[in-house]
């Protein structure tokens, strides 16, 4: 028996829950996981389940990009290749309760979409008005220190606010330096 986990009313296994349920029914079966490509700080992992003479009977790929998430700031590899494992395994039809994702895909991928919502969000307009300021303060254009910050066209998200204010403090600690000289 599998044990899934409820995600949105949908059952998910998790990664480990199929890699063990395959072991105990195919011991003699083989998971095979090699590197496909890193390229943009972003890993390609394929997985082969092969049967004990060697043929090829499942394959699932997985890409994780470094930083994206908690888990991938220090293991995007190793994540990757979970996931390529438990695709492999789906498509095989191990643990497939609803998906061929995995519990740890699904919670992975909504984390992810939350740190891009936080890093979508935009500034406020206090948030605005504090950068306006201390633009005016150092003297330097706020449209210029935006364009540093990663800013565009468009609202100025909150990240690029941050941006800007370490750019503005950078600024400022050099010619507070040319001051004391």
């Amino acid at each position: 028996m599998i044990t899934t986990t409820n995600i949105k009313g949908k059952e998910y296994a998790p990664v480990s829950e199929r890699v063990r349920a395959f072991r105990e029914v195919l011991p003699e079966w083989r998971i095979i996981t090699n590197v496909v490509s890193f390229q943009d700080n972003e890993w390609v992992v394929k997985a082969e389940i092969q049967d004990q003479d060697g043929d090829v009977m499942a394959t699932g790929y997985a890409s994780e990009k470094v930083g994206a998430g908690n888990i991938n700031r220090t293991s995007a590899l190793e994540n990757a290749e979970t996931s390529a494992v438990g695709r492999a395994l789906g498509f095989l039809g191990v643990g497939i309760a609803a998906s061929i994702a995995s519990a740890d895909e699904v919670t992975n991928a909504a984390q992810q979409l939350e740190e891009i919502k936080i890093r979508e969000a935009l500034a406020t307009d206090r948030e605005k008005r504090t950068l306006a300021d201390y633009c005016k303060r150092l003297g330097v254009s706020p449209t210029e220190i935006a364009k540093q910050a990663g800013w565009t066209e468009g609202p100025l998200t909150a990240e690029q606010h941050g941006k800007a204010l370490v750019i503005l403090k950078d600024i400022e600690d050099s010619t507070e330096w040319m001051r004391n000289e």
